[in-house]
């Protein structure tokens, strides 16, 4: 049997479904929490940031940052089963790790960007952009959960660790998380400029 090959007249009629719904779920729930952790987490770090409407309120920025951070590490569990035990999660994750040819692929991209290529680069499922982005938030959430529950269970820490290693996670949690706005927004804006 012969496949079916669309024609130019068909491109306005055909969908294409990029993401599962589970995959969807994912990225929406990821928004939603990494918006509010942004909201409540980052004036607290910025020196001159107006933060006098957070301190009248401080109990609710700190239930809400906790519970933002408890829905990310729920998700974070959720993925890896999802990564480990589908065969969606496990085909999608082989496609997102990283290769030699991205390097060429970006290289390729900001010159058609540019107008020096007439074609833009051969993309696989996911762009070097992409997966650069996932990387970066993998990295970024297992830091933020890890020095995050170290900062909620201040007793323990202290317990195990002296308070150096308790100042040093504060700055490593609020500049980790500066670093997380930057990168989403920056290579967001990098990946599609002009």
């Amino acid at each position: 049997m012969r496949e079916w090959e669309p024609d130019e007249s068909d491109l306005d009629h055909i969908t294409v479904e990029r993401f599962s719904l589970a995959e969807r779920v994912q990225h929406i729930v990821l928004i939603a929490s990494f918006t509010v952790l942004i909201i409540t987490g980052l004036p607290l770090l910025i020196p001159g940031v107006d933060t006098s409407w957070l301190e009248g309120a401080f109990a609710i920025r700190t239930f809400l940052h906790r519970f933002a951070a408890t829905v990310l590490i729920s998700l974070s569990v959720f993925h890896v089963a999802y990564v480990l035990f589908t065969d969606r999660g496990r085909g999608d994750f082989g496609h997102i790790m990283p290769r030699v040819d991205d390097i060429r692929d970006v290289l390729h991209h900001f010159r058609y960007r540019l107008g020096k290529v007439d074609e833009p680069p051969p993309f696989d499922r996911f762009d070097p952009f992409e997966k650069f982005e996932y990387f970066a938030v993998v990295w970024g959430s297992v830091i933020m959960i890890v020095t995050g529950l170290m900062m909620w269970f201040i007793e323990i820490t202290l317990q195990i660790f002296p308070l150096w290693v308790y100042n040093l996670t504060l700055l490593i949690h609020g500049y980790e998380g500066l670093l997380a706005f930057l990168a989403i927004t920056c290579i967001s804006s990098l990946a599609s400029f002009p």
